[in-house]
């Protein structure tokens, strides 16, 4: 991963378009009001089992390291993996909260107990 700081909003936009065009996958962060970084890989390719080639993912850590699936350590994967599916087991009660006010702003009647929520941590099945 590369690293370049600027102090000028323009400079670092003109940059990070720079960096688009030559197909890099950037993240820009800004730091202050006059202090910005940005944070550039080069795109790795992958193939599936199918033979088909794509443009790897990648993953930014909290410190704004920015490392390709591909080279994720299998302990970090699984840790990813795991909020993604606590992600989701958690959201379950806010969209039937926002089902039920969805219903009362139309005025409509909704039994939500017909809805599926689980509330408290045990792991759920993704289908």
């Amino acid at each position: 991963m590369d690293t370049k700081e600027f102090t000028n909003f323009e400079e670092a936009d003109k940059f990070v378009n720079e960096l688009l065009k030559d197909n890099k996958t950037v993240d820009a962060v800004v730091i202050s009001e006059t202090q910005y970084q940005v944070n550039w890989v080069d795109n790795k390719k992958y193939t599936t089992l199918d033979g088909r080639e794509y443009t790897d993912e990648v993953w930014v850590k909290k410190d704004g390291t920015m490392i390709h699936c591909q080279d994720l350590e299998v302990e970090h994967a699984r840790n990813i993996i795991r909020m993604i599916l606590r992600s989701n087991r958690t959201q379950q009660e806010a969209m039937k909260e926002l089902l039920e006010n969805v219903y009362a702003a139309a005025g409509e009647s909704n039994d939500s107990s017909e809805l599926e929520v689980h509330t408290d941590d045990t792991p759920r099945v993704l289908h």
